[in-house]
């Protein structure tokens, strides 16, 4: 049973303090913590990784007789991806570049960077991913891998996405097999379209409908093929250990937003019909979740995952704050219903969100 927090997002916590925590997070009864091993924090410079930090805090938790989670978070590009991979940028529905930026919390590197749908954004997001594995599968304390958190790929878009050439090819090539030709497309859906640049997705639910739902399945279907690859890739090099993923919802929670459409993030009975396991992100005091509907997250999560691993693995462990906007705090009796209930609805793991506070300024 893991019960652990994440750590290390960096730059946070600083490394004069990790000593000190790792002996009080094993004092306290946990068992695992939690580190993000980010992408563009690794390679800030084109093939040159450098694990410094995580090698030492890896060292640290063997030392305490700690277990480590490894999260790869290669959402976060590195500031030269589109000086190294040319037109790699998201296009939005309204076709223009999006310019990515710095995440808000985490703050060094390009979200949401490269389109994945580009080959070389994904041969470089293959070689760090590639890089930490076998920088790290021979360590002892290392338990299991988190291979994408929380299915992110569009964060900060600043609209629907991707519209690039490369996500438009995929949509073509998805309907071409699947209706036999521009023929059988255009028999299915009424159409007359003379060539296959003339097929274009949809840009909203009613322009028209079925061109948004076809380019709906196509972003669903990239979402589960994308985890995989990352699955594939990991699983082959330290077969091993476990590899999950987790979403920030359950995905049959997902309501999408004007930006962010329903289901882009994947399908979960999909990533468990392939992968070792699934889970999701749960912050009850932060977004209002009671008991009830923790309850129904871990149980949509589990029915998801059937015999597979189900890794709550961000729970909320204190109080949030946005800014000057602080949240309700974490009252134990709480704490003590989400660990229980989340155990005894199927999870193998928890992992709280976090250890310390982080202090993000400028």
């Amino acid at each position: 049973m893991i019960l652990g927090t994440q750590y290390y997002r960096p730059p946070f916590p600083e490394g004069r303090y990790w000593e000190e925590d790792f002996a009080r997070i094993k004092a306290c009864g946990l068992n695992t913590v939690q580190l993000w091993v980010v992408w563009a924090w690794v390679e800030s410079k084109p093939g040159a990784f450098n694990f410094d930090d995580y090698d030492r805090l890896v060292e640290l938790a063997d030392k305490h007789g700690l277990r480590v989670v490894l999260s790869t978070i290669a959402a976060i590009h590195p500031y030269w991806i589109h000086r190294v991979v040319p037109d790699s940028e998201m296009i939005n529905r309204d076709g223009h570049r999006v310019v990515s930026s710095n995440r808000q919390e985490v703050h060094h590197g390009l979200t949401p960077g490269g389109c994945f749908d580009h080959p070389g954004v994904w041969e470089r997001m293959a070689g760090f991913l590639t890089k930490t594995v076998e920088q790290y599968r021979d360590a002892d304390a290392l338990i299991g891998w988190d291979a994408w958190n929380e299915i992110r790929w569009n964060v900060q878009a600043d609209g629907a996405v991707c519209y690039c050439p490369h996500t438009l090819a995929a949509f073509r090539r998805r309907l071409d097999e699947k209706y036999g030709g521009l023929d059988g497309l255009n028999a299915a859906w009424k159409r007359r379209y003379g060539a296959w640049d003339e097929v274009l997705p949809g840009k909203a639910h009613n322009r028209p409908y079925t061109e948004m739902m076809a380019f709906l399945h196509l972003l669903t279907e990239r979402t589960n093929a994308h985890a995989r690859a990352r699955y594939d890739l990991m699983k082959a090099l330290d077969p091993g250990r476990p590899v999950t993923i987790h979403g920030a919802f359950p995905c049959a929670d997902w309501p999408g937003t004007p930006d962010n459409q329903v289901l882009n993030r994947g399908n979960d009975w999909d990533f468990a019909d392939h992968l070792d396991g699934v889970g999701c992100s749960s912050f009850p005091k932060w977004t209002g979740i009671d008991d009830a509907d923790f309850g129904i997250r871990v149980e949509m999560v589990k029915s998801a995952a059937r015999d597979k691993e189900v890794w709550l693995s961000e729970v909320q462990g204190g109080r949030a704050s946005l800014g000057f906007e602080v949240y309700e705090p974490v009252d134990p009796a709480a704490q003590q219903r989400w660990i229980w209930n989340g155990f005894a609805g199927g999870a193998s793991a928890i992992l709280f969100w976090c250890w310390r506070d982080e202090v993000f300024t400028s």
